[in-house]
């Protein structure tokens, strides 16, 4: 199925957790690679979009961090290290596997990883770290939130502006921007990574809820604080003065507590990396 995605703040709307993939070690055989790869800076300072399916990749005025994103399944602050110009400078990336290969999704993450290593001289492994993160956890009355019991088929999960008029989006669909997020039969660890992509820090789930869910979530967004299409502006944060915070809305909307803490978190730390070489 061919994934057409738009770059907000992860890379694609990527609103399942997903573990980190561990880094090859370089001793190990080659991983699978792109048959064709194309990689052109883009100065233009447009949109970023993504379109991918197992047998191609085409990213337009994608950073080399976001590659990373999407090649190791992590966020942007599970990156440490590396120059400023990773996540300052823009690329135009193409890659296609063999005509009538069929690649798993490992495989295309370790094609992905492959191109880094390749064409940016990515090195690069993982620390565990002992890191500042928030704990999810049910407050004493419950939460305001249920489980769907018989979810229908998913139409898709997108992650474009809330429709003025409409009331929930169709079922698998996600539709937020800053100070808004409504889902329709969403997984639950999808909306603890969409509080983790916000608060820009690892969320750990304690709530033990599980199965998807349909969530509407209004806040007041604080300046700085990451939203679908970037940081708030001051504007955005001054919008809706009548709202609470991210932290107060979750907990009288939903019945949750997003509360500080402490805990191991695995690091993509970059050893090297270089600009791309020429196609």
């Amino acid at each position: 199925m061919k994934r057409i995605l738009v770059l907000l703040v992860v890379v694609g709307a990527a609103v399942v957790a997903v573990p980190m993939v561990q880094v090859r070690a370089q001793s190990d055989a080659k991983p699978p690679a792109f048959e064709v790869v194309s990689v052109k800076p883009n100065d233009s300072g447009g949109p970023i979009r993504v379109s991918s399916h197992p047998g191609s990749y085409s990213a337009t005025n994608i950073s080399v961090s976001q590659l990373m994103m999407a090649a190791y399944h992590l966020q942007d602050f599970k990156i440490s290290g590396g120059p400023s110009w990773i996540r300052s400078s823009r690329f135009n990336v193409e890659g296609r596997a063999e005509s009538g290969s069929d690649a798993t999704t490992k495989s295309f993450d370790l094609m992905l990883q492959r191109l880094l290593e390749d064409r940016f001289k990515l090195r690069a492994h993982v620390e565990n770290r002992d890191l500042a993160v928030y704990e999810l956890t049910v407050v004493p009355h419950g939460p305001k939130v249920k489980a769907i019991e018989t979810p229908a088929e998913p139409v898709s999960i997108l992650s474009a502006p809330v429709e003025a008029g409409r009331d929930m989006p169709p079922p698998g669909q996600l539709r937020v921007t800053i100070g808004d997020l409504m889902a329709s039969q969403m997984p639950f660890e999808g909306f603890v990574r969409f509080l983790s992509n916000t608060v820009e820090r690892p969320v750990i789930d304690r709530t033990g809820l599980r199965g998807v869910f349909d969530i509407k979530l209004r806040w007041s967004p604080a300046q700085g604080e990451r939203g679908p299409f970037g940081p708030a502006t001051a504007a955005a944060a001054d919008a809706y003065p009548d709202r609470p915070s991210l932290f107060t809305a979750v907990q009288e909307q939903l019945g949750l507590k997003l509360e500080r803490a402490k805990g191991p978190v695995d690091v993509l730390v970059i050893d090297s990396v270089a600009h791309p070489t020429e196609n």
